[in-house]
């Protein structure tokens, strides 16, 4: 098994271990595993092109420059990425990409939630490059995986450390609840399942 499929391995695992918690009425960790499904989902993608996987969870922003490299990227997926250099594709150095966006990975973090925002502005574009054929069809289904994980970023940390409110420091058990993990399982589903259905193709 190469490292593509490896990941997507163990994608299918975190997402299988997602629905499971899901079942136990554990909202903040499904979340976390759908988040890591579709993390993981994300980095057999960028092996399959030829870049190296960030030691990051936070992977959208490395997505989104590998689409700008090729010229694909749309209005929402640019923002965490802003000011940084291409992302090599198959011809590539990964070994340098990956040092790259590891030094990147503070900034990126903080800049989910600006491309989110930027993302739901402009929600209405990939839709429209998706009618327009089939080209432009696969970069807007590949655009549409940076914001499924751009919606997902937010429980690395929400889904796992306790925050101040309030009244005090509440556990992510107690603000994450059954609307939010059902819908973090659906985003992790959908990505996941795009990357099964193109990476085999390949």
């Amino acid at each position: 098994m190469d490292l593509a499929r490896a990941f997507l391995a163990t994608a299918r695992d975190d997402l299988r271990a997602a629905r499971v918690l899901l079942a136990e009425e554990l909202w903040a960790a499904s979340c976390f595993f759908s988040q890591q499904a579709a993390e993981k989902a994300a980095k057999a993608w960028l092996c399959a092109a030829g870049v190296a996987p960030p030691r990051s969870h936070y992977v959208s922003a490395v997505l989104s420059r590998l689409l700008r490299g090729r010229g694909e990227t749309g209005a929402g997926a640019g923002g965490a990425g802003a000011g940084g250099a291409g992302v090599a594709g198959a011809g590539g150095a990964p070994g340098a990409v990956g040092a790259a966006v590891v030094g990147e990975a503070g900034a990126a973090a903080g800049a989910a939630g600006a491309a989110r925002a930027a993302r739901r502005a402009g929600a209405g574009a990939a839709g429209a490059e998706e009618r327009a054929g089939p080209a432009r069809g696969a970069r807007a289904a590949e655009r549409r995986l940076v914001e499924l994980l751009d919606e997902l970023e937010e429980y690395v940390t929400e889904a796992r450390y306790p925050e101040r409110g309030a009244g005090g420091y509440l556990s992510p058990y107690g603000r994450l609840g059954r609307r939010r993990a059902e819908e973090a399982t659906a985003l992790a589903e959908e990505a996941v399942r795009f990357v099964e259905e193109n990476l085999l193709e390949r």
